[in-house]
């Protein structure tokens, strides 16, 4: 598999994807700064606003990357940000058009656990799924998969076709029972290790009033870009009641114990050869950083699932939701969920977002293994191959299908993440909180300016009822008197040769104030002449 990581920052996710196996061909970031360190370190690396990612949709789509990687800034999104939307919120949207333009057949999203309920991954997440991805979305603690950090997480990993939840067994299952200490990470052979264990303390930056010194053989908290600073001010003076020695007596950590506690390698350079990047960059490099541990543990569910390895568990609940819904005795059941097994064993582990489609699919398995049946017996008894599997039975195939919708009729309860989008949504309705308009005036009611025949110029429509038909006359009728009003208008003559007719007056062009039949072609000679006739006309009828 190759990859591509985006907000690629130092590479701690890459870094995490190589260990799986997974070949990460390059990054791209933001900060000019993080080049050196990648170049340090001979890893790939390309400058690139933040905020327009996609016009590398087409590079990626081009060069046939497996898998698009990234954890988008989260500043807006943290406990000790802002909380709320702003320009490091809209790169989540700016991620998720990249891999809807990309399109590669999975991507990695990484953020804060805030992230969820905000209006920016409540837009992303509609982008994914209407381009055809199953979503995995999980809040995970590093702290169990081998980092010593509780650093909690939004985990988002999707692949074109899946279902809902398709990965979550695995990386659910991958998790360790007891979160890591500091400890466990500690050399006795390094002095500041050795110092560190002596004390057993090491001292932090609280977050407001939170306890500031820290024990070694609990997880750290999660590591920001202040993390190591040393106490100052009231903390020298003032002791916490949830500290258990003086903030000044506790350890104060190394930049590479910050790095160990972030699961960087400790062969990791974070200087080039110059020197050149500040020491404060660098913490928050490390800070802004994915544990490249944490990362390991979703890459290789991923690239297990890639190549067929791991297949997806029923659900725990599925048995008791037989045995509750149904009339069926545990026997029964039993058959049924080794029939869902079978069926996922021949459709090779995938999971599918309609049931209609995981049939259909299976289908096609059934007419593959009878098509290779018959053309195996159709070769000589010396030729043929011993391990070419017999087809199953009609019974046996509208078993499993009937397994498989059974399965999926099973009501799945929501997850977490899922819960955090409802409740954003929630909070979103009680503001009021609604999406700018597209346009600014919007017409409550639509309808067509322009038909075919005005674009057709046709002078009667070919289709409609009569009462279309004659409005398309009318409307035809009216569009020409007006054209003929502006062309009098235009050509008006306002002292014409007398012609023995009633002129217009000059401020009547389009001859509204003309008497009847004024330029009837018989009466062009004399006509009052037809005037005076006409009255005499008129006259005669009313004495009859």
């Amino acid at each position: 598999m190759k990859a591509f990581e985006i907000y690629s920052g130092v590479g701690g996710m890459g870094i995490g994807f190589e260990a799986a196996g997974i070949q990460v061909s390059g990054g791209v970031d933001a900060w000019d700064r993080v080049g050196y360190v990648r170049s340090a370190n001979d890893m790939f690396y390309q400058w690139a606003d933040a905020s327009d990612l996609t016009r590398f949709g087409s590079d990626l789509a081009r060069y046939n990357m497996d898998i698009v990687i990234g954890g988008p800034p989260c500043q807006d999104f943290a406990k000790g940000g802002k909380r709320q939307s702003g320009q490091n919120a809209a790169y989540t949207r700016s991620f998720a058009l990249l891999i809807a333009t990309a399109r590669p057949e999975w991507f990695v999203f990484e953020n804060v656990t805030e992230a969820a309920e905000s209006d920016e991954y409540f837009d992303a997440r509609r982008i994914w799924m209407k381009s055809g991805y199953g979503l995995t979305e999980l809040f995970l603690d590093a702290s169990l998969y081998g980092v010593p950090q509780a650093r909690h997480r939004l985990i988002v990993i999707g692949r074109i076709g899946e279902g809902p939840q398709f990965l979550e067994t695995p990386i659910r299952r991958a998790a360790s029972k007891e979160p890591r200490s500091v400890r466990s990470i500690l050399d006795p052979l390094d002095p500041d290790d050795a110092h560190l264990l002596e004390v057993g303390y090491y001292y932090t930056r609280g977050y407001k009033d939170g306890a500031g010194v820290r024990s070694i053989d609990e997880p750290a908290p999660g590591i920001n870009h202040t993390f190591r600073e040393p106490p100052y001010g009231k903390h020298k003076t003032i002791v916490n009641p949830k500290d258990k020695i003086h903030a000044t007596a506790a350890h104060v950590l190394t930049q590479q114990q910050m790095a160990r506690l972030q699961g960087f390698p400790r062969n990791f350079r974070w200087q080039p050869k110059d020197g050149r990047i500040a020491i404060a960059d660098i913490d928050q490099m490390i800070a802004n950083a994915v544990p490249p541990a944490f990362a390991y543990h979703f890459a290789k569910a991923i690239r297990e699932r890639h190549e067929d390895k791991c297949f997806p568990k029923i659900n725990k609940v599925f048995r008791p939701y037989l045995l509750e819904t149904t009339d069926l005795d545990i026997r029964s059941v039993d058959n049924i969920c080794s029939r869902v097994n079978r069926a996922r064993k021949l459709l090779e582990g995938r999971t599918y977002p309609d049931v209609d489609i995981e049939v259909a699919m299976l289908d096609r398995v059934f007419y593959a293994m009878q098509r290779a049946w018959d053309e195996n017996e159709k070769l000589p008894v010396d030729q043929r191959k011993p391990n070419v599997p017999k087809p199953l039975g009609v019974h046996q195939k509208s078993d499993m299908r009937a397994a498989l919708r059974l399965y999926a009729a099973m009501p799945r309860p929501k997850s977490d993440v899922e819960k955090a989008i409802a409740k954003g949504e929630a909070k979103r309705k009680k503001e009021k909180k609604r999406p700018p308009p597209l346009f600014p005036r919007a017409r409550a009611q639509w309808k067509p300016k322009w038909t075919i025949g005005d674009l057709l110029h046709s002078p009667v429509p070919t289709y409609g009822s009569g009462k279309r038909l004659l409005s398309s006359r009318i409307r035809q009728k009216t569009v020409e008197e007006a054209y003929q009003a502006d062309l009098a208008a235009q050509n008006f003559d306002p002292d014409p040769p007398d012609d023995y007719r009633l002129s217009p007056p000059a401020g009547d062009p389009a001859g509204d104030e003309r008497p009847d039949n004024w330029n009837d072609p018989r009466h062009d000679s004399d006509y009052r002449a037809f005037a005076k006739a006409r009255m005499a006309k008129k006259t005669r009828k009313k004495r009859d």
